[in-house]
Formats: structure tokens, sequence, C-alpha cells
């Protein structure tokens, strides 16, 4: 129930200024809230009491970027990028096992990067699976990839010939009077063609709670009305059982009102390839602010980065307006990045995932300036973090470890000098959502009840940042995960 108690007894508290804290309390929660914190009971008992003797009690972690529909969706497709695959030939594999196991279905997958077999095409996908209509994400989630079974299914060709003109999406790339299978944002099109609905969110959720994830911010650019609406359905049925700020287009701001689903920023996705019409994006920016919304760009490479803050110098900046990624940050553009005083989200754990291929593809004079961390809290900018799931890992304690460690998949160093402390790797979790590393969430009376409980002492599991290590994870007050014993 909403409003019964739950009593954490014999817990230790989390404190960065006191890891080797052993002062234990019993933290009462009731409505949501937490209600009391007082010495622990003398002898413990009770349905609606967790003894939580050697264990850390956390706030809730918070994913401050993700793309949770299409996270739900990749749960049910297959990987075809890094980490999960490293070679072409894993990629064929996958996708050859898949065809011969379902003959006919639809293939979807995700994550797919040109490191493991190049920019390929419908052509390339005939070779390996042509009896089972297949589309690729790229990972960068701008681009589908699908082959002849595909884009005949989807009406798109008749044997050999394109379809009546008004059929053909903009995004469709076409060379020499034929399509190549490859379709360039467009998303909207191709649920339309498979009359595709939201996927639902329960095990995504669910895998979330696992990790000690209490709250996300969603920031796919499309989210609109609709969306939201769906969002705030999932929660009211159970399915979606953390808290939401939902990023999306101009339109989001006449979503309705729910406790637990808050629309926030407007985004600007930016692609180096095909960067917008300057005024263009100066006036949605300035819609933004007549709507009272502040704006989240995303830019990873230096190129987006400097048009971004472009943009943000000759528009104005709004106290909380981000930078998404910011993968690569020269001395010049942080000391601009500061003087507009913008927060950054950031993703430590694709040093891991793609650091290999960034030391192979990312120019040699930037490979110092990927993914900083000590010199953005030298700097003063507010810093949080995101796994921008599905396309880096969903679990935050993957992303803290990174931070900590930098190191890619093969071992190699990256940027020493901008390694974090298991602490302030935690803070780019924990911090708020609405304010994202500029103020901070306590255990404290009167805070929502937004926790997780870690199965050992802090001074133990800082040297292990493990997601094994959620015991117990509480959103609003209800138990959401419980780690079997």
């Amino acid at each position: 129930m909403k409003n019964s108690a739950l009593i954490i007894d014999n817990v230790n508290r989390y404190s960065k200024n006191d890891i080797a804290s052993e002062s234990r309390c019993a933290v009462h929660i009731l409505g949501g809230k937490i209600v009391d914190i007082t010495p622990p009971f003398p002898e413990p008992c009770g349905i609606n009491i967790i003894d939580a003797r050697g264990a850390t009690l956390i706030p809730g972690l918070h994913d401050h970027h993700i793309h949770l529909s299409a996270y739900a969706s990749s749960l049910t497709s297959l990987a075809c990028g890094s980490p999960t695959l490293e070679t072409r030939q894993q990629l064929i594999d996958q996708i050859c096992q898949y065809g011969k196991q379902r003959p006919g279905e639809w293939l979807r997958g995700y994550g797919y990067h040109p490191y493991l077999a190049g920019d390929i095409d419908r052509d390339w996908l005939d070779q390996h699976v042509p009896d089972n209509p297949v589309r690729i994400q790229h990972r960068s989630g701008r681009l589908w990839v699908l082959n002849s079974l595909a884009l005949r299914q989807l009406g798109l060709i008749k044997q050999t010939k394109l379809a009546i003109p008004q059929a053909i999406p903009k995004g469709a790339e076409i060379i020499k009077g034929r399509y190549t299978g490859r379709l360039f944002e467009e998303d909207a099109w191709l649920s339309a063609q498979l009359s595709q609905k939201m996927p639902g969110f329960k095990p995504a959720s669910e895998k979330l709670a696992s990790f000690g994830v209490t709250g996300i911010t969603d920031c796919s650019p499309r989210n609109s009305t609709n969306e939201f609406d769906y969002f705030q359905q999932s929660q009211l049925n159970g399915e979606l059982q953390q808290s939401v700020r939902m990023m999306g287009d101009s339109n989001l701001i006449q979503a309705g009102y729910s406790p637990r689903l808050k629309t926030a920023e407007l985004k600007l996705h930016l692609l180096e390839a095909k960067l917008p019409e300057f005024d263009h994006i100066c006036q949605q920016v300035r819609v933004s602010r007549q709507q009272g919304r502040r704006v989240a760009v995303h830019c990873v490479s230096r190129t987006e980065l400097v048009f971004a803050l472009t943009v943000l110098r000759e528009c104005g900046t709004s106290k909380g307006d981000r930078l998404e990624h910011a993968g690569v940050v020269p001395p010049e553009l942080m000391q601009r990045i500061t003087e507009l005083e913008l927060s950054v989200v950031t993703q430590h754990h694709f040093l891991r995932e793609q650091g290999d291929r960034y030391l192979e593809q990312v120019e040699q004079d930037d490979q110092q300036w990927l993914y900083l961390g000590q010199s953005f809290l030298s700097a003063g900018v507010p810093l949080a973090a995101g796994s921008d799931a599905p396309f880096g890992s969903a679990d935050p304690w993957i992303s803290m470890d990174s931070a900590v460690r930098r190191q890619s998949r093969s071992g190699v160093l990256m940027g020493a000098q901008e390694r974090l402390t298991p602490e302030q790797s935690l803070d780019l979790f924990i911090s708020c959502p609405q304010l994202p590393g500029r103020r901070y969430r306590h255990i404290e009376i009167g805070e929502q009840a937004d926790l997780c409980l870690l199965d050992a002492p802090w001074h133990f599991v800082r040297n292990d940042l493990n997601s094994r290590h959620c015991r117990v994870t509480i959103s609003s007050g209800q138990i959401i995960y419980e780690k079997d014993n």
C-alpha cells in the first residue's frame, strides 16, 4: 500500500565525508517520504522492518540520460555492436543463427557500428539473412538498415521496381534508381508502416530497479504528448516503477500533470554531418524560453559542441541548460562552457565500451579530451551521468567503475588525470534530477524515499563498484526490487 510504513533498521547511512562510518540507525518511511531517523531497535522484528545490519543505505540512483522506449525494445532485440559483439564474424554468426531458428520472422537489431563490417546495406544483409525481414539500427539511433525482404514487406519495392513516389520516405537512400536499404531519420515512418506499438516497460523497469535506479530522465528528442500519456499509463498500471523526467519536442509542454512524471528540457539533437540551419535552431531555443523550458543539446564531437555553444551564446542561457555527452572538450571550449554556466551529463562507460575504437578513430589531438571527469569538476562545471541506454550499458555501476578506472576493454588507460574517486562517481547518479550536478540528494527527514540498500559497508563497495551489491531498491517508499538470498 502507498501509505504503508517501512523501517530500514540497523543500517549505515552513506556519507561521502565519512566513508568508514559504522554508525547505524533506523530509517522510517511513510507515505513515500522519510519521516524519521532514530537509533536502531534493540531487537528488530515485524513484516515491515528490514534488518540491514552490515549494509549501507544510499540515495536511489537517477539515470540522467536514457531512451526508455528504445531500451525496452532492445531487450527483445539482437545486440549488434560492442560490448556484446567485437568481430564481423560474430555479427554474421548471430544473425544467421536467428534466421535459422526463426524462419520468416522479423529480425530487429540495435547498436550496430561500422567497425564490425563497414557501412552495411541491403545487399550485405541479403547475403547473410535472405529469408527473414531484417532491420538493424545504427548505434547513433538515426539510421536503420533493411534487407530486400523487409523493403518488400514495407511496400517500398515490388520485385526490382521502386514503390510509387508518394510512398517513398524522405530518408530512404536511393542510388542509381535502387534502394540501398538505408533509412535516415525515419523512425516514425517505420513504426507507422509496421503498425508498431510502444513496448511494454515492465522488463526494462525491473532491470533498472535491480541496478538501484529509482528515477530516469528520458532524453528522446521526439517525445511528445502521446509518449507522455503512455509513460503515465505505464506508471499507473505498475509497469514503470521509476519516477520520470521527460525531455522532448516543443509540443511536450502541452502534456498533463503527473506527480511522478515531469516534462523537462527541449531536446536538440545535433549531428555533425548534417547540422541544422543556425537561425532555425536559435528559433527553437527562443520558443523554449517562452515556454519556460531549459534546453539540452546533444553534442558528442568537437564540431557539434562548438555549434551548440555558439547557439547558446547567441540566445542566452538559463540555469540548468545542459550539454548531453560533451565527448570532446578541449580547454578553450571548457572555458566557454564555464562562462555560459552550463551543466554536462556524460557517459564515462563509453571509455570502456568504445575506448579502443576511439583510440583508432578519434583524432590524436582530441583523445586527451575524451569524456572528461576531474577537468569538469575543477572548472566548476556541474557534472552528472546517464547511461544513454540502449546505446550504452544501462547499468550505472559500470559507468561509475569506468569513471574511476578510465580503461578501455583492452586495458588502455585513457586520461589518468581525469579519474574520479568512487564518491565522485556516485555523485554523478545521486544529484537532483531537475538540476543535475548542482545539488545532491541525501538521506534526511522529509526527503522522498527513493533509496538503494547495498549489501555491504561503503568502504567495501567503493572498491568493488558493481550492481551485484544492490540488495533492495525503494521508489517513493515502495520496494521495487529485492535481491534473492
